[in-house]
């Protein structure tokens, strides 16, 4: 008997796991088909777009040309497509990349929208960020317009034959301003001067309001930009149009073809719309759609109508093409500029890249010091173990920058400075420090002195002297606004001289006549850069 129900029992045991076993079966096999019916649904009907806010990314600050197009391209979208709002989101930073990043740090789900122009692009290349072309699909261009030659009818040149006459007869001194170096309007305006023997320098500006103001008061002779620059200025005029044909806005501007000069006809400044690469093919779809519908709606229209502008919608097929072109053509003039390197030159002299180079040579100018320090230590000189480190110091720092410099832009013909010509003037300044102190220290005789006697008291007098200095240095920059850079240094020069108790006259006035030659002749003559003049302005025009 008991055998008999340990029997029935295992029996009921294994139906109690047949059954178990099933019912997991079942619900798997379920789960399974539900599964996979919710993944062919949403495959074959994907979720409505928007059914949120869309942010439109600006790389500007508000009040630019590309936040209004933005903000005009929301409120026209709206007509369309009610559901859900359009805000504008400025991001400005570093020629569109901090927008590009902030696009790029956020799903593929087209609720971040990046507001583009031709300008990203140049100042992508010349950042060697050209990942972030690659990046993004380039959606929608939406208009364009061309760049002009404009002039100040005030100084005579008020045709383009006369911009050209003016230019042979002062070969390479016309200036013509803009905004940028290796920007879009800097390499529009090199392909005209290539284009039509145009010798000119250009002159860069923060912006192109800064540049049209330069233009105003007669510091340049063209300004390069775009045509609604010259509205409501009449003495501005634009004397040559980069287009196949007239604009409807400004009819009296001849375009270069008129002039005899094809191949200008897409220098141009372009507008459009990119998103995250991966975006969902539905929601690039109802974009295409939208911007289709706002670039034939008459509001839009007529709000760009007296601008110049071009409207013109291109979808992603075109507009990539043409960023591509862009791409390879500012790649190529940036090259030529001396602004960016070759691919093939990453390495130097085809063994080690540039930046380790640079952190071995810094590590080794690094431990030269220190190992210097411990020297001075078991030398005659550990009484003056703070000024050697100094004076150590300051020629290691001057090495360092002198390395890192050759990583920066090259002087070239647009920038006769370079970035790299900064921090070698630093280095040059802080080996003459580093000079004057080892003079002091091996007690070297300057004008008949001999400093290592009048050591401690130039040390208790150059606290006494500081004040003197500080007080001396900011009478002379109030002075400089007022009286101009040359009479205000033929001045105080000699009184800083004289402040440090050095007479001899003669001396004084040949090194204050030196270094204004060498300042007129770097500013004025090399850099373009017009030294103050305060109220004898009007004695140097």
């Amino acid at each position: 008997m008991p055998s008999a129900q340990k029997r029935d029992s295992t029996k009921a045991l294994r139906r109690r796991r047949w059954r178990c076993t099933l019912h997991i079966l079942i619900y798997l096999t379920t789960a399974l088909i539900c599964f996979t019916a919710d993944t062919l649904h949403a495959q074959t009907t994907p979720e409505p777009f928007p059914r949120r806010p869309i942010r439109i990314i600006v790389y500007t600050g508000p009040g630019g040309l590309i936040d209004f197009t933005a903000r005009k391209f929301a409120e026209v979208a709206r007509k369309y497509d009610s559901s859900q709002p359009i805000v504008i989101i400025n991001k400005p930073g570093a020629g569109g990349i901090v927008a590009f990043d902030e696009v790029l740090q956020q799903p593929a789900d087209g609720y971040n929208v990046l507001a583009v122009t031709r300008s990203n692009i140049t100042k992508i290349v010349s950042a060697n960020r050209e990942d972030l072309i690659d990046a993004v699909d380039w959606i929608a261009y939406l208009m364009d317009n061309p760049h002009v030659v404009i002039t100040n009818t005030d100084s005579g040149l008020d045709t383009w034959d006369g911009l050209q006459q003016h230019s042979q007869k002062n070969a390479g001194r016309q200036l013509w301003l803009g905004a940028d170096i290796g920007g879009v309007k800097h390499i529009s305006a090199i392909n005209v001067w290539e284009r039509t023997g145009i010798k000119a320098r250009w002159i860069p500006y923060a912006s192109g309001g800064q540049a049209v103001s330069a233009l105003l008061g007669e510091i340049g002779h063209v300004y390069f930009g775009n045509p609604a620059d010259a509205t409501g200025k009449p003495q501005l005029k634009i004397v040559a149009v980069c287009a196949a044909e007239r604009m409807s806005a400004f009819p009296e501007a001849p375009t270069f073809t008129e002039l005899g000069i094809p191949g200008l006809e897409h220098e141009n400044i372009w507008r459009g719309l990119a998103l995250k690469k991966g975006t969902p093919q539905h929601i690039l779809d109802w974009f295409d759609d939208i911007c289709r519908k706002v670039t034939a709606d008459a509001e839009w229209r007529d709000t760009w109508r007296s601008e110049g502008i071009t409207l013109t919608y291109k979808p992603t097929a075109e507009f990539t093409k043409i960023v591509e072109a862009d791409r390879a053509e500012f790649r190529t003039r940036l090259i030529q500029l001396g602004l960016i390197k070759q691919r093939n030159e990453e390495k130097l002299f085809g063994v080690i890249h540039p930046e380790s180079a640079v952190s071995l040579t810094n590590l080794l100018l690094i431990t030269i010091f220190f190992v210097s320090l411990i020297l001075v230590v078991r030398s005659p000189y550990k009484h003056h173990f703070g000024e050697v480190a100094i004076s150590a110091a300051a020629a290691i720092l001057a090495c360092i920058l002198l390395v890192m410099s050759f990583l920066l832009p090259q002087p070239n013909e647009v920038d006769r400075v370079g970035a790299s010509g900064v921090p070698r003037l630093w280095s040059v300044a802080l080996l003459l420090l580093a000079a004057m102190q080892v003079v002091i220290l091996l007690g070297r005789k300057i004008g008949g002195v001999k400093l290592e006697e009048n050591i401690a008291t130039a040390s208790t007098s150059q606290g006494l002297l500081f004040v003197p200095f500080v007080l001396l240095f900011a009478a002379y920059l109030g002075a400089v606004v007022f009286f101009g850079y040359i009479l205000s240094t033929l001045i105080f020069l000699p009184l800083a001289m004289w402040l440090i108790r050095y007479r001899k006259f003669v001396t004084i006035s040949l090194i204050a006549l030196c270094w204004l030659a060498f300042a007129y002749f770097v500013f004025e003559k090399t850099l373009f850069v017009d030294l103050p003049r305060g109220i004898f302005a009007g004695f140097f025009q």
